[in-house]
C-alpha cells in the first residue's frame, strides 16, 4: 500500500506484485522528491522485493533530488536500521540510488546518507569475501554499484575489470547453489550447474553491457546492477496463496505438483536485475519514443531475445539471450521479466521451446497473450524459478 503524505510517498503492508505495480502507477503518475520503504516486511508474496527494487530505481531516476525516508527516529542512533536496509536487496538499491537520506523528523534535517553509505560499503566488502561469510540463510545476492570504486566485485569481474567468462560464473552457480541448497532436501542434479551459470552469466554479461549507460551513451550518475539466488519450500496453501498473487504461475504449480509425490514443491530462484533503461529503449535506441504502443515494446523485447538478434556490433554478439531460453526450457523453469511498460512471462514446463526462435512470451498481469500496458519503468529485472526434485 502506498499513502500519500504532505511531501512524501510512504509504502506499507505486504508487497505482492499487484500491489507493487500499484505504487509504481501512483509514482510514475506523480513522482514526489521523498519515498520511505518498509525496513522489515514479512510477507512478499513471492517477487514483492524484487518489484520494490525496481520501484527504488524507477523512482530515483524519476525524481533528480529523491530522499529516501527512513524509519529513524531524531534521537536515535542510525546504525542498527541502516545496517537492517543493507542487507536486503530492495533496500541497499534505495540506499544508493536517492540523492539523499533522512531521518523521520518533520523538517528532514537531520541527513544520514555518510552513515548509509558506510553500512553498504560494509555489505560491499563482505561481497570480496567466499560466499559463505556473506550468506544471509538460503538467500545470497551480489550487486555491483558501478559510481562507487569497487564495483567489480571478483565472483563478477577479472582482475582486470571484464566480466568473468562462463567457467567462473559456472563456479560462481556451485558456490551459491551450496550454500543456499541442503541434500537430501534441496538436491540438484550436477548435470543442472552448468545451465544455471549460462543463464547468470549471460543475463549478468548483458547488464554490464547495456545497464550502465543512458539512452544518450552518458554513464548514469548513480547506478547498481546485480543477482540473487534464494532456496524455497512451499506447502499446498502457501502455493495457493502465490497463485492468488501470481496466477501466471498457476498452472507451472500444478504441473509440478503432477510430476512430485511430495506435499512440499521446492525451488531455487534466480533473479538479476539493473538499472538501466530497458530492453526497448536499449533495442530501438533513436527509434523509441513515447508514442510507441505496448505491441512495439514487446516486439522488440521479442527480438532481443531471438537467436541471432543483436544491437551490438561486434559480431560473436547475439546469442547469449537466446541460449538463456534454451537453458530455461531444458531445466523445466519459468521465466518472469518485467521491463518498459510490460511484464513477461514464459511456462517451460507447459509451453516448451519448439525451435531456436520459439520466444513468445505470455502477459503476467493477465497470465494470457493479451498485453497489460503497465506503468513505464527503468531497470530490467529477470525472475527465474528452477525447479528442485
Amino acid at each position: 500500500m502506498l499513502l500519500h503524505e504532505l511531501t512524501m510517498l510512504r509504502i506499507v503492508g505486504p508487497q505482492s506484485p499487484a500491489q507493487v505495480e500499484e505504487e509504481l502507477r501512483l509514482i510514475v503518475a506523480a513522482p514526489g522528491e521523498h519515498l520511505q520503504l518498509p525496513v522489515r516486511p514479512r510477507e512478499w508474496w513471492l517477487g514483492g522485493e524484487l518489484g520494490l527494487t525496481q520501484l527504488a530505481v524507477t523512482w530515483s531516476r524519476l525524481t533528480e533530488d529523491s530522499v529516501l525516508v527512513t524509519h529513524i527516529a531524531p534521537e536515535e542512533q542510525p546504525a542498527d536500521q541502516l545496517r537492517a536496509m543493507a542487507r536486503r536487496v530492495f533496500g541497499f538499491t534505495a540506499l544508493l540510488m536517492a540523492h539523499e537520506i533522512v531521518d523521520r523528523s518533520e523538517d528532514g534535517s537531520r541527513s544520514l546518507r555518510k552513515d548509509a553509505y558506510e553500512q553498504c560499503r560494509q555489505v560491499v566488502e563482505m561481497m570480496f569475501r567466499p560466499i559463505r561469510d556473506f550468506a544471509l540463510g538460503a538467500k545470497v545476492f551480489l550487486i555491483c554499484v558501478d559510481h562507487s570504486t569497487r564495483s567489480a566485485i571478483p565472483w563478477l569481474y577479472t582482475p582486470a575489470g571484464a566480466v568473468g567468462d562462463r567457467i567462473a560464473f559456472i563456479t560462481l552457480t556451485r558456490e551459491l547453489i551450496t550454500k543456499t541448497t541442503t541434500p537430501p532436501d534441496y538436491s540438484i542434479p550436477a548435470s543442472a550447474i552448468p545451465k544455471l551459470g549460462t543463464i547468470i552469466h549471460e543475463l549478468f554479461k548483458n547488464t554490464d553491457e547495456w545497464a550502465k549507460r543512458d539512452l544518450n551513451n552518458v554513464p548514469w550518475r548513480r547506478s547498481v546492477r546485480g543477482l540473487s539466488v534464494e532456496r524455497h519450500s512451499w506447502a499446498q496453501e502457501q502455493l495457493a496463496a502465490i497463485e492468488a498473487y501470481n496466477p501466471a504461475l498457476t498452472s507451472y504449480f500444478a504441473a509440478r505438483r503432477r510430476s512430485s509425490s511430495d506435499s512440499r514443491l521446492r525451488f531455487v530462484e534466480l533473479t538479476v536485475f539493473d538499472a538501466g533503461i530497458g530492453l526497448a529503449r536499449r533495442w530501438l535506441g533513436t527509434k523509441w519514443s513515447r508514442e510507441l504502443t505496448v505491441e512495439d515494446e514487446y516486439s522488440a523485447c521479442i527480438a532481443c531475445l531471438t537467436k541471432h538478434n543483436t544491437s551490438s556490433p561486434k559480431q560473436e554478439k547475439g546469442l547469449g539471450l537466446a541460449e538463456v531460453m534454451k537453458s530455461l526450457n531444458d531445466l523445466d523453469g519459468f521465466l518472469k521479466i518485467r521491463t518498459g511498460r510490460m511484464s513477461l512471462y514464459r511456462d517451460f514446463l507447459n509451453a516448451p521451446l519448439r525451435s531456436d526462435d520459439d520466444v513468445v512470451l505470455g502477459d503476467f498481469a493477465s497470465a494470457s497473450t493479451v498485453l497489460t500496458e503497465l506503468s513505464d519503468v527503468y531497470g530490467t529485472h529477470y525472475q527465474i524459478l528452477i525447479p528442485l526434485p
